[in-house]
């Protein structure tokens, strides 16, 4: 090895020995001072891609473990909420059971309904005022999404429900009042007065004609069966003048007798007849017999349906509705113009009703029409004496169309076309419930049950107003059924409450799963990104020995040149 003073080689190595022994030593130090063996991607480029989905994960998990923890806490809030609801309800059921029984003073049975009503209104209150961080649980329907995952649609709903006395079916509940069924008066978006119309709830089942109606005017005839049929007059094909009688001949075909006894008559084929039998084409005479002892000819009825009637005369009943099946009649040429009748029966609420008159209605059905009502004609007897006269009735007649909301309504003769109800100061309290108790009378309820006497007046143009002095709660009619009422609202509130412990006990067992799954995927991440101390350990011992060692070799190599001035002495 050559002797040279401008290179040292040696100390070279020893130089780059040294730097590599600082940066193992440097590395060490970095992964034992983080506790991350993957510092930056140049540590692990993959391995640090993989680490953070896996932060990414885990972060999501816990935050929606958090979420479903909240979700437990509004739904136990929300059940809380329901518990003091159930027990004012049972409070309610209390009362009531006490306020039915007959020992009650009229001043009784006010307290005990003082007391119900503050129940439905902490009942309401609890509805409007229970939140959870600002979201009302009880006060509308709404459905709230919890999100229980990392990932998009990982989610649990919680549905909540509007709890008041309202929805509770307890917004009119009184226990203080007469017994009896109730109508809500409710009006009509589209009405005619004339044929606006209170739905009946007993039908009516007879009526009685003052004058006999002979016809129907402005219908198609019915076909006769087993009818005789009296030709008075036609032509022959050399233009005389015949009458004669339609009969059946023994081949089966309808043939006209116009003359003679026995088997020696005059005879013409009837080539054709029409449905209805009261037009017969006439074919050339013709030679043959004709059973004589046979029965008069029988025009075939169309098969189906026929709709209305031309006349009415003898016979079977035909009932009259959206379709007449055939009946009998013996003759088909009265005239078109009807007899008028005049109508007397009683409606459904027993009401004498005279001066009806039978009507056709734009639907091609046949009514009853008085001054202020319509009724259906269920059916018409076939001599015309007879007419049964069904519901009051909802339809179209000629004089306009009808179009109910729900039920329309009649007050004093009036038809009732919209709704006003204020109290004595003029304010307006259109938004209760205008009802009609078993006796007739008129109440204003409100949502809190409280009950106002009404005075009810209809004006010349359908609209009724009813007038109250809300500063006089009365006792208004009592709620029917009032513990099957309150049962109902229990059952109610008693299912909301299960829904809810079982979101509840469902949020628990998802808090449970991300538990577990949050601790799997720390542990694969940990494998991955986490330094190994007794590693690291021993990399930096070896590292701090390598540069002292190094440090020692380097000033040793750096002497190795004064060699060489020796030679130069």
């Amino acid at each position: 090895m050559a002797q040279v003073i401008n290179t040292n080689s040696i100390s070279l190595l020893a130089q780059n020995n040294l730097n590599k022994s600082q940066s193992a030593l440097g590395t060490a130090i970095e992964r034992l001072s983080s506790g991350l063996r993957i510092n930056s991607a140049k540590d692990d480029a993959a391995g640090e891609a993989i680490a953070n989905r896996f932060t990414s994960n885990i972060n999501g998990l816990t935050q929606a473990s958090r979420n479903a923890n909240d979700g437990i806490s509004l739904a136990q809030t929300t059940e809380g909420a329901l518990d003091e609801v159930n027990d004012n309800l049972q409070a309610i059921r209390t009362l009531t059971v006490q306020a039915q029984t007959g020992t009650n003073s009229a001043s009784d049975l006010q307290s005990i309904q003082d007391e119900v009503t503050q129940r439905l209104a902490e009942v309401d209150r609890i509805s409007q005022q229970t939140d959870f961080n600002g979201v009302k649980v009880l006060s509308a329907d709404k459905s709230l999404s919890v999100q229980v995952g990392a990932d998009d649609g990982q989610t649990i709903s919680i549905n909540l429900q509007q709890v008041d006395a309202k929805t509770l079916g307890l917004g009119t509940f009184n226990v203080n009042g007469a017994q009896g069924q109730t109508n809500t008066v409710k009006t009509a978006t589209t009405a005619t007065p004339a044929i606006l119309a209170q739905t009946a709830t007993t039908d009516v089942t007879s009526a009685t004609l003052t004058n006999t109606l002979t016809t129907i005017a402005g219908a198609s005839t019915l076909p006769a069966t087993n009818t005789v049929a009296d030709i008075t007059s036609f032509k022959d094909a050399d233009g005389n003048s015949l009458s004669g009688t339609l009969v059946k001949g023994s081949d089966g075909n309808a043939y006209l007798e116009v003359a003679g006894s026995g088997d020696n008559v005059t005879m013409y084929k009837a080539d054709s007849i029409s449905a209805d039998g009261t037009t017969v084409t006439v074919g050339e005479k013709t030679a043959g017999t004709i059973d004589t002892t046979t029965t008069a000819f029988t025009p075939t009825p169309p098969a189906g349906t026929v709709t209305g009637l031309t006349a009415v005369a003898t016979g079977t009943t035909v009932s009259l509705g959206e379709s007449v099946t055939n009946g009998s009649t013996t003759t088909s040429n009265q005239s078109s113009a009807a007899t008028a009748a005049t109508l007397t029966f009683k409606d459904a609420s027993g009401n004498t009703i005279t001066g009806g008159s039978l009507v056709k209605g734009d639907d091609g059905n046949y009514y009853v029409q008085t001054d202020d009502a319509l009724y259906s004609a269920a059916s018409i007897s076939s001599d015309g004496s007879t007419i049964t006269v069904g519901n009051e009735t909802k339809g179209t007649t000629d004089t306009g169309t009808f179009t109910p909301d729900d039920a329309a309504t009649k007050i004093n003769n009036t038809a009732v076309t919209s709704i006003s109800i204020t109290d004595a100061s003029g304010k307006d309290m259109s938004g209760d419930t205008l009802v009609q108790d078993s006796k007739g009378n008129y109440f204003v309820q409100d949502s809190k049950g409280m009950s106002y006497a009404a005075t009810v007046t209809v004006g010349d143009d359908g609209t009724l107003t009813a007038s109250v002095d809300s500063s006089k709660a009365i006792a208004g009619p009592a709620t029917n059924d009032a513990l099957a009422t309150l049962d109902k609202a229990l059952s109610d509130v008693d299912t909301m409450r299960s829904n809810l412990g079982a979101i509840q006990n469902r949020l628990d067992s998802t808090i449970d799963n991300l538990s577990s799954t949050t601790t799997n995927l720390s542990e694969a991440q940990s494998r991955i990104q986490d330094a190994d101390y007794a590693t690291e350990v021993s990399n930096m011992s070896k590292a701090q020995i390598l540069q002292q060692a190094g440090t020692s070799v380097l000033a040793q190599a750096n002497q190795v040149p004064q060699t060489v001035l020796s030679l130069l002495k």
